[in-house]
C-alpha cells in the first residue's frame, strides 16, 4: 500500500511540476517581450491566459502533492530512502539540468551577439532568460533536498545506483559536448590564424563558445562531485563508474585515431602522387586545421581519463578487480586498434583487388586517394593494437575475464565477418553459373568478400591459437602449495626476564619484528 501511494503521489507531483514549470516560462516569455515591446497585445493576452491557467492549476496540485510526500518523509525514514521519491529527484535534477544547459548555451551565444550587435539578437536572448532561472531554480532546490536526505539516511542499493546513472550520465554527456564545442572553436581560431577566404570564423565562435563554458561547467561540477564529493570513497569502486571511465576512454580514443588517420592520409596521398585540388577543398591549411583540432582536443580527453584510471588503479598495490579495471581499459583499446587496423588491411586488398581485375574503372587519382585512406587506418591501428596487446601474459592475467572477453569478442566477429564473406563469395560464383549475374558486376563483389574472408580469417586464426592455447592455462590444475615454514620465538628482557612465546609462520613472524623495530628504534629478527 505505501508504494502504490508513493507511487501516486510523486507521479502527480512530477507532472504538475513539468506543468508549472512550463507556465511560468512562458509566462516569463510573455512578460520580457512585452516590455521589450515585441509582442502584440492581442498575441500576449491569449498567451498569457493559457500560461497562467497551467501554472495556477498546476501550482496548488504541486504543492499539496510535493507538500504530502515531504511530510511522510520527515515522519518515515523508509519513506526517505525509498527509491520511487530518489527516481523523482534525480530525473527532476537531469530533467532541469539537460533544459537549462541549452536554454543558457543560448543566452550566453545571444548574449555574444547582443555585444556584437547581431540582428534580433535580444529577442533571442530575452527567450531563453525565463528558462534558464526556471531551470536553475528547479535544480538547486531539488538538489537541496537530495542532499539533505542523502545526510539523514544515506544512498545504498539501488538509490546509489540513480545517483550514480545521473552523476555520470551528466559527466559522460557535458564532457562529449566540451570536446565538441572545444573542437569547433579551436577550428575557428585556426581560421582566423590561416586567414580561411571563405569561412566566417566569428559565426562559429559565437555559436561554439557558449556552449563550451556550459558544457565545461557541467562536466566540472559533476566529476569533481563524484571524485571528491562526499559519495566519492563510496562511488570510486562502482561498476557505472568504471563504465564512464571505459566509455569515455573509447570514444576519445576512437576519435583521435580517426581524425590522426585524415591528417596521414593527406599526406600519404601527397606521397603517392594525389594531386591537391582532389584532396583538399578551402586551402591546405584550413582543412588540415579541422582533423587536427578534433585529434588535439579528443587526444587531451583521452589522455586525462587515462592518468584517472592510472592513479585510481596503481599497479604496484593494485587489488584484483582494480586490476581487472586497467586490463579493461587495455583490451578496450585493443578492441578498437585491432578494429581499425583489420578495417585498413581488409580497404588496402580491396584497392587492390579492384585495380588488379579492372573490373572497376578507377582513375589514376580516385585509386590513390582510396588507397592513401585505407593504408592510414592501417598505419594508425597497428602501432596502437601492438602497444596495447599482450603476446605472453603473466597467469593471472591470461586467465582473466577482461582478456578472456577480448578474445571472444575479436574472435565472434571475426568468425561472423568471414562468414558472411564466403557465402557473398558462394551467391556470386552461383549467380555467374546460373547467368543471372554478369562476370564483371560478381568478379567485383567477389573480390571485395575474399579481401574480408581473408583478414577476418586471419584475425579468427591468430586469436583461436591464443584462445587455446591459454585455455590449457584455465585447465590446468593448481600446484599443490607448498607448506609454509613454522619458526616459533622467544623475547627476553636485557637481564633475561622472558617477556612472551611467539609461534607462527616465519615470513609472517620476520614482518612483525621488522615493524616492531621501525616502530621503537631496534629491530628484532626471529631465530
Amino acid at each position: 500500500m505505501r508504494t502504490v501511494r508513493r507511487g501516486y503521489v510523486l507521479l502527480v507531483a512530477l507532472v504538475s511540476l513539468a506543468l508549472l514549470a512550463s507556465g511560468m516560462v512562458t509566462l516569463g516569455r510573455v512578460l520580457l517581450a512585452l516590455v521589450s515591446g515585441a509582442i502584440g497585445p492581442l498575441v500576449w493576452r491569449e498567451t498569457v491566459a493559457q500560461a497562467s491557467g497551467f501554472a495556477l492549476v498546476a501550482l496548488p496540485v504541486w504543492l499539496l502533492h510535493w507538500g504530502l510526500a515531504q511530510r511522510l518523509a520527515a515522519r518515515d525514514s523508509e519513506e526517505r530512502s525509498a527509491a520511487l521519491r530518489w527516481l523523482y529527484l534525480y530525473g527532476v535534477l537531469a530533467g532541469s539540468v539537460i533544459a537549462g544547459a541549452i536554454a543558457l548555451s543560448g543566452l550566453l551565444t545571444a548574449g555574444l551577439d547582443v555585444l556584437l550587435r547581431a540582428p534580433l539578437a535580444r529577442e533571442r536572448l530575452l527567450e531563453q532568460l525565463p528558462l534558464v532561472v526556471v531551470a536553475a531554480t528547479l535544480w538547486g532546490y531539488h538538489w537541496q533536498v537530495a542532499s539533505r536526505d542523502r545526510a539523514a539516511v544515506g544512498e545504498s542499493g539501488v538509490v546509489a545506483t540513480l545517483r550514480r546513472c545521473y552523476v555520470y550520465g551528466v559527466a559522460f554527456g557535458s564532457f562529449l559536448a566540451v570536446l565538441a564545442a572545444s573542437a569547433a572553436l579551436l577550428r575557428s581560431l585556426w581560421g582566423i590564424v590561416v586567414g580561411a577566404p571563405l569561412l566566417d570564423p566569428l559565426v562559429s565562435i559565437r555559436e561554439s563558445s557558449g556552449p563550451a563554458l556550459v558544457a565545461l561547467g557541467l562536466w566540472g561540477f559533476h566529476w569533481r562531485w563524484s571524485t571528491s564529493g562526499p559519495t566519492a570513497a563510496d562511488d570510486r569502486s562502482s561498476l557505472l563508474r568504471v563504465a564512464f571511465l571505459l566509455a569515455t576512454l573509447g570514444v576519445t580514443l576512437l576519435v583521435t585515431l580517426l581524425q590522426l588517420g585524415q591528417l596521414l592520409a593527406f599526406l600519404l596521398g601527397q606521397a603517392l602522387g594525389v594531386p591537391r585540388e582532389a584532396s583538399l577543398e578551402g586551402g591546405l591549411l584550413v582543412r588540415l586545421g579541422e582533423p587536427a583540432a578534433t585529434a588535439l582536443v579528443a587526444g587531451i580527453g583521452w589522455w586525462y581519463y587515462w592518468r584517472v584510471l592510472r592513479r585510481e588503479v596503481t599497479p604496484a598495490t593494485a587489488l584484483p578487480p582494480q586490476r581487472a579495471v586497467a586490463w579493461l581499459a587495455r583490451y578496450l583499446t585493443a578492441l578498437i586498434a585491432l578494429g581499425i587496423l583489420a578495417v585498413g588491411v581488409a580497404g588496402v586488398l580491396w584497392v587492390l583487388g579492384d585495380l588488379q581485375t579492372g573490373a572497376v574503372a578507377l582513375s589514376a587519382t580516385r585509386w590513390r586517394q582510396e588507397m592513401s585512406t585505407v593504408a592510414t587506418l592501417a598505419l594508425i591501428g597497428l602501432p596502437v593494437w601492438l602497444r596495447a596487446w599482450s603476446p605472453r601474459p603473466a597467469v593471472d592475467e591470461a586467465t582473466s575475464l577482461p582478456r578472456r572477453l577480448y578474445l571472444y569478442l575479436v574472435l565472434g566477429a571475426a568468425v561472423l565477418a568471414a562468414l558472411l564473406a564466403a557465402a557473398t563469395i558462394a551467391y556470386q560464383a552461383l549467380s555467374v553459373a546460373l547467368a543471372a549475374r554478369s562476370l564483371n558486376a560478381a568478379l567485383v563483389e567477389g573480390v571485395r568478400a575474399a579481401a574480408v574472408l581473408l583478414v577476418s580469417g586471419g584475425i579468427a586464426g591468430y586469436h583461436w591459437r591464443v584462445l587455446r592455447a591459454e585455455g590449457r592455462l584455465v585447465a590446468a590444475p593448481a600446484p599443490p602449495a607448498l607448506p609454509l615454514e613454522q619458526a616459533s620465538v622467544w623475547l627476553v628482557s636485557a637481564t633475561g626476564e622472558p617477556l612472551g612465546h611467539f609461534t607462527g609462520e616465519r615470513a609472517q613472524l620476520e614482518r612483525l619484528f621488522a615493524r616492531w623495530a621501525t616502530e621503537y628504534g631496534e629491530r628484532a629478527s626471529p631465530r
